[in-house]
């Protein structure tokens, strides 16, 4: 069993409940999940849903799915996780 997988329960949403918060604007989640190593590849299709459907990127389930990605991925992206 990878241990890295999973943040806790508790911790996962704590985090999809602050970072939205701290992320005054749209392109600011973006700019913080860049700034914290996430790959640009993991970011691209939010980088186009921002561009062309802006009404429908909603900050909350953006950092919802990217932090399941993160975690599915495992010890490869524990830098971005820590």
């Amino acid at each position: 069993m990878d241990i890295t997988y999973h943040y806790p329960p508790e911790l996962f949403a704590l985090l999809v409940d602050a970072i939205p918060k701290l992320c005054k604007s749209k392109p600011d989640l973006l700019l913080f999940f860049r700034g914290s190593g996430v790959a640009s590849e993991l970011l691209a299709p939010y980088n186009v849903l921002l561009r062309e459907k802006r009404d429908q990127f909603n900050k909350y389930p953006v950092t919802r799915e990217l932090l399941t990605k993160l975690n599915e991925l495992g010890e490869r992206t524990l830098r971005e996780r820590s």
